[in-house]
């Protein structure tokens, strides 16, 4: 069963900018590419893969992504974002496109989530964060 779940207000912000990119990047392909992003002080940087042309499947780039983030975030009290293209299975025979999120806070404490999404004249709608349970 798929349920919603709550964001700690504090891991809003890095959220809400990832959206904003992530919804520029559905508008101009239809294909979802997986991004990194992280919080320094108060700022907010993207981190994209160069070596797109090197991957043959989508979780070699998400691999790299995650190397990435390792070597930038590792010793510094600091929030990063991994996000990547999921299918969402709603019901028994229903899936929908979805991006799913890693998260890590300041103290290293780890969150997932998954929103679902779909294109509305032109404008990329989330839904969620939704949470799978049993």
């Amino acid at each position: 069963m798929i349920e919603p779940v709550s964001i700690p207000i504090t891991l809003r912000p890095i959220l809400r900018k990832s959206f904003a990119l992530a919804s520029c990047m559905l508008k101009i392909r239809p294909v979802f590419y997986p991004f990194a992003a992280i919080k320094e002080g108060e700022e907010y940087r993207c981190v994209f893969s160069e070596h797109e042309h090197f991957a043959t499947d989508p979780s070699e780039l998400i691999e790299i992504l995650q190397w990435k983030l390792i070597d930038r975030v590792i010793d510094k009290p600091t929030q990063s974002l991994l996000a990547y293209a999921a299918d969402v299975k709603v019901t028994t025979e229903e899936w929908t496109s979805a991006i799913a999120v890693d998260i890590s806070d300041e103290n290293g404490k780890e969150y997932f989530y998954t929103f679902s999404y779909h294109l509305v004249n032109g404008k990329v709608c989330f839904k969620g964060p939704l949470s799978v349970s049993n």
